[in-house]
């Protein structure tokens, strides 16, 4: 018994480091590798990569969510003399671009060094985009939209990343709940802030239910959901599947998925960038652009190695990177399916009440640096 409950606590904390689209969180989790646990006072651990050499290479790559093909172009690098910060949360393109020694190949013989930053969530990213302290950063839909409210100076660049079927409604077999429609009346949890919460309400919307009125909702740590749920202190929960399928390894098969996000718009995972930085510096974000598709396509092409490095980067253990890479399609969103959800999704923390002013999508998005690196 001790050790089933010693392998789920490290199983948890496996978890709380991944963000597995816990980008658009707002509740803190244990961030950190493996090499290196501890965080500052801004929960931020940096990486800065140096000077080395070499050209950039001219890529042409099939995109996973749009007809068109995107062709990496060869983006001259005039900016010099600089440092970047990239903000990112256990996503697997940095880790690729390290260990390839991409960031140092492009940008050293330019003398610009790119530092990562790792966050915990989204809205510790919002925080130093609005210091001036955060160039790039990759989080979800929802503190990126608080982000363009209230001010913090960025913009949604583009989203590399979707994954419907990671962020599941989830209860135990024994409650007897089969439907969203059994929720009437249950208890409900998931963390506000996040797009497991905007699951939760949409999917009860669908039914004629509400969040406020039709069930008992408990505002629960995300990385906590799995063992409220298993413990009998909730009903159901909204999370991530790779929490449920961990504890499952363990304790057999008790949960019952009740409803994925497929449809809805909900699990984009997004590039955001701070406009001043991104209006003085195209070139650098176009090149950055080149990168990420460079580990797309690596991801795509080298599976089993990308799993290992992304392990290794982030202490997590093989198995469990393999089955959020199961569950994640990594391509360019195109810009009117992207532009639409975004849109939506402002739509619905508008009537929620969870922003205070609806902008206009298109004051949210920016697609020039995108369109820079691929020549369209």
């Amino acid at each position: 018994m001790r050790k089933n409950t010693m392998k789920k606590i490290i199983s948890i904390m496996l978890f709380a480091t991944l963000s597995v689209s816990l980008l658009a969180c707002g509740n803190s989790a244990t961030g950190g590798n493996k090499s290196d646990a501890a965080t500052n006072d801004d929960n931020t651990q940096a990486e800065t990569t140096e000077a080395a050499s070499a050209e950039q290479e001219e890529k042409e790559t099939d995109t996973d969510t749009s007809d068109t093909e995107n062709a990496a172009t060869d983006i001259p690098l005039t900016s010099s003399d600089l440092n970047v910060v990239v903000g990112e949360q256990a996503y697997m393109l940095v880790p690729i671009i390290l260990d390839q020694g991409w960031f140092d190949e492009v940008f050293g013989p330019n003398n610009i060094s790119i530092e990562v930053a790792k966050f915990n969530n989204g809205p510790e990213m919002i925080e130093s985009f609005t210091a001036d302290k955060l160039d790039i950063g990759f989080m979800g839909m929802q503190p990126a939209i608080s982000g363009v409210v209230n001010d913090a100076g960025i913009s949604v660049i583009a989203s590399f990343l979707d994954s419907p079927s990671n962020i599941v409604i989830e209860t135990r077999k024994d409650t007897g709940i089969t439907s969203v429609k059994d929720l009437k009346g249950k208890t409900v949890g998931t963390a506000i802030g996040c797009n497991t919460y905007s699951l939760i309400v949409k999917a009860l919307e669908e039914e004629g239910l509400s969040v406020d009125k039709d069930v008992n909702f408990v505002n629960l740590d995300l990385s906590t959901v799995a063992t409220a749920l298993e413990s009998g202190e909730v009903d159901a929960v909204a999370g991530y599947a790779v929490q449920f399928e961990q504890i499952a390894d363990m304790d057999g098969d008790i949960f019952y998925t009740i409803k994925d996000a497929t449809g809805y718009g909900i699990s984009e995972d997004l590039i955001v960038a701070r406009k001043e930085f991104a209006s003085e510096h195209p070139d650098v974000v176009a090149n950055l652009f080149v990168l990420f598709q460079r580990a797309i396509d690596f991801i795509e092409e080298n599976r089993d190695e990308a799993i290992s490095i992304t392990a290794q980067y982030y202490g997590h253990d093989e198995a469990f990177e393999e089955s959020r890479f199961e569950r994640e399609i990594h391509g360019w969103i195109d810009e009117e399916t992207l532009t639409k959800d975004i849109d939506g999704f402002i739509q619905f923390m508008y009537d929620g009440e969870l922003i205070p002013t609806r902008p206009d999508v298109q004051d949210a998005v920016d697609f020039t640096y995108f369109k820079k690196a691929f020549g369209e």
